[in-house]
């Protein structure tokens, strides 16, 4: 069995967004719905949820808008939970709800956006389908059946939420056989931007491979 220490990552383990307010949290939604796609095409019907994590607001941010919302606790951590939906309603707008279900506020989408030319810009339509088939299938991926949610939570609390992560992020299953590859150890940096990967192999075993993604948005669901 042999044990090493991995380089640390360069990359940005968890970005969180901050914000100061409505306005820029609605650029948020806006820009996250303008750069939403995905290579999946769901039966008719079928919303989409995706989720973005937590997003940090400053001391500044409107307390007339955390009243309108439902809190909920992490660990004492007090987070806001919101979705952000597409209406498919003329002119399009999009509602913002509270982790209670009621709608709190509803925004304008940008003047540049379009929800069918949203999606030929993203997808392929297929070049038999035409006429109102077109039409039906460009409908099926507009943005209306996409979902937006997110959590909103201080600046001041974000030291005690990077402690949880860290903590979460280094709970390691129970010790591994003499013969397995996995990680015994795993040490984040302050700051959340790097980590240090011991790992475990079986002496005949030259190279271990580590694969990035982008995926890990918040572990506590």
């Amino acid at each position: 069995m042999q044990v090493s220490q991995l380089c640390s990552s360069s990359a940005q383990l968890y970005e969180i967004p901050e914000v100061d307010s409505m306005s820029e949290l609605i650029s948020f939604a806006d820009e996250s719905f303008t750069n939403l796609s995905t290579v999946v095409i769901f039966p008719p019907g079928s919303e989409v949820l995706n989720e973005l994590g937590v997003v940090a607001f400053s001391d500044s941010f409107e307390t007339n808008v955390l009243s309108l919302l439902v809190p909920t606790s992490l660990e004492g951590i007090p987070l806001f939970p919101i979705h952000v939906g597409e209406t498919n309603m003329v002119p399009t707008t999009r509602f913002w709800m509270n982790a209670g279900g009621a709608v709190f506020t509803n925004t304008a989408v940008p003047p540049e956006y379009e929800r069918s030319s949203w999606v030929t810009n993203n997808y392929e339509v297929p070049d038999y389908l035409e006429g109102q088939d077109r039409q039906n299938w460009i409908e099926d991926l507009t943005l209306n059946r996409q979902l937006l949610s997110f959590e909103l939570i201080s600046t001041n609390d974000l030291p005690a939420y990077w402690a949880m992560l860290t903590n979460s992020l280094t709970q390691l299953p129970s010790s591994l056989g003499s013969n397995d590859i996995g990680a015994l150890k795993l040490e984040v940096t302050e700051d959340g931007a790097a980590m240090d990967i011991y790992m475990q192999a079986p002496a005949y075993v030259d190279y271990v491979g580590i694969y990035e993604t982008d995926d890990l948005i918040n572990p506590f669901p």
